[in-house]
């Protein structure tokens, strides 16, 4: 039996401006998903991030920043929620390697 581990994240202005919003505190994810700064340096498994409006993505951790390092699929999401500062958003871990993203 598999437990769904999650985030509630509030979105900053910069969030939203940026397309992107991060994955701190959230120890539950796996480490190996978990890259460097650049593309250059790209983690050895990608996450497939499911995004409630629809897209979907394989994506690693920047782990400079602690986020989405596609970020074209996180500013469709945005704009698709209409989302503004202070949005909040459910990130969950729904298998070892599957994120759901929805607003909350």
């Amino acid at each position: 039996m598999s437990t769904i581990r999650g985030a509630i994240v509030q979105l900053t202005g910069g969030n939203v401006r940026n397309s992107h919003f991060y994955l701190r505190d959230m120890p539950w994810l796996p480490q190996d998903v978990i890259g460097g700064a650049n593309v250059e340096e790209k983690a050895n498994r990608s996450l497939s991030v499911h995004f409630s409006s629809g897209q979907s993505v394989l994506t690693d951790i920047a782990g400079d920043k602690m986020i989405l390092r596609e970020r074209s699929a996180v500013r469709e999401f945005f704009n698709a929620i209409d989302a503004s500062e202070g949005t909040r958003i459910v990130v969950e871990l729904t298998s070892p390697y599957e994120l759901s993203v929805s607003k909350r």
